[in-house]
């Protein structure tokens, strides 16, 4: 089965925003250069959304792929699926529980 373009596009998407979480991610850890608070708080806000666009963009190509794959029987989604999917929820509730616990301080 052929991927359309516009599934790749959508995979490269994919990429580049979980790339994008990781390096906020990793920013918070280890914050190797310095930013302004404002900027920051930007960041970790648009991580959150971004990880929340990535269960989103998970969703939106499993149904593309289900619709592809629709006249096989020997398909299912993989452990790719389930890992971007739970991975995609588990990066949004620990990057807001982060945001949560700075606020508090």
């Amino acid at each position: 089965m052929e991927v359309p373009w516009f599934g790749k596009v959508i995979l490269v998407l994919l990429a580049l925003v979980y790339l994008f979480v990781a390096f906020v991610s990793l920013y918070k850890l280890y914050p190797f250069f310095k930013i302004s608070k404002d900027l920051e708080n930007t960041l970790e806000l648009s991580a959150i959304i971004a990880a929340i666009a990535v269960v989103g963009l998970i969703i939106l190509v499993a149904i593309i792929f289900a619709i592809m794959a629709s006249d096989s029987n020997d398909w299912d989604f993989g452990t790719t699926f389930y890992t971007g999917l739970l991975g995609g929820i588990v990066t949004t509730v620990l990057l807001w529980f982060a945001r949560k616990t700075e606020s508090t301080k």
